[in-house]
């Protein structure tokens, strides 16, 4: 210390770990010779109360869906991301990886819980989430997926909806009654970091940007901050599903569909003016 290394880069690379939770376990690993975990924290409490704006969003704005369906005991939740055009260019902070962010963020969602719900997850701040209607619970061991459907085909109906992403091992059967039943186009979401990676990415430049209105969802904030993701060889990311008392459903939802986005990005931008997203600006 002090020779290989010069303090000033240490004092540097410190800085940016206690800014930035994402860099906590690189900082530790590479300058403290510390063993760590493959998986992080993705976002820090305040970079994520700093997006707490209302979501500006009307019946007619273009958006891709997601919905991220739990097993016995578990949650689930659907969301909706609506992606609005920036109408400044992108500073050097806004590109990552050779990607430059785009869009403006507008997140809304659902989630859903069930009575017989795992031992871990029967706390009063879920329950007082219930009581306020934050959060809907289904009697029993396992929420109610035909609900969930009748949910996503409102919304559909409601919004211009483009596509629904869905994980094709949890989420087949609703996915076929969306297309059969109701018309609307549901599309497979590997699980993996090749498909889940710009999204993520994606998500924090535009939360750095402060470009991101959650509305400021209590349910949505805990399951934000609950987000660990691992990184493989390659340097791609991923949420981490592993945590069983960590319900980060929503947050799957929504970076799937911002991923979904992002894949139909040129198409989508083709057919949408910076107005419907912002509205009428004067000086």
């Amino acid at each position: 210390m002090g020779y290989s290394v010069d303090f000033s880069k240490y004092e540097k690379h410190i800085n940016r770990a206690l800014k930035s939770a994402i860099y906590r376990n690189t900082c530790q690993r590479y300058y403290g010779n510390v063993m760590v975990s493959s998986s992080e924290q993705l976002i820090d409490p305040q970079l994520w109360a700093r997006n707490a704006g209302k979501p500006y969003i009307h019946d007619g704005q273009l958006c891709r869906g997601a919905f991220d369906l739990g097993r016995c005991d578990d949650f689930a939740a659907w969301a909706l991301a609506f992606p609005g055009l920036l109408d400044e260019t992108p500073g050097a902070d806004d590109i990552d990886d050779g990607i430059t962010a785009l869009h403006t963020y507008d997140l809304i969602g659902k989630s859903y819980t069930c009575e017989a719900r795992a031992e871990s997850l029967m706390n009063p701040q879920i329950d007082l989430w219930i009581e306020q209607g934050l959060l809907e619970v289904h009697p029993g061991d396992q929420v109610d997926f035909e609900q969930i459907e009748q949910d996503i085909v409102e919304v559909s109906n409601r919004y211009a909806v483009q596509s629904w992403a869905f994980d094709a091992m949890f989420a087949p059967q609703m996915a076929q009654h969306l297309i059969n039943k109701h018309g609307i186009n549901a599309v497979k979401f590997g699980q993996s970091p090749n498909w889940y990676n710009p999204g993520i990415r994606e998500l924090m430049r535009a939360l750095r940007r402060g470009d991101v209105a959650h509305g400021d969802d209590a349910v949505m904030a805990w399951q934000a901050l609950n987000l660990i993701v691992t990184r493989d060889a390659r340097d791609l990311w991923m949420p981490d599903k592993s945590h069983k008392d960590k319900k980060i459903d929503i947050m799957v939802a929504i970076l799937m569909a911002i991923s979904d986005c992002l894949f139909h990005a040129a198409e989508d931008d083709g057919r949408r003016s910076v107005y419907e997203t912002r509205g009428l600006r004067t000086i």
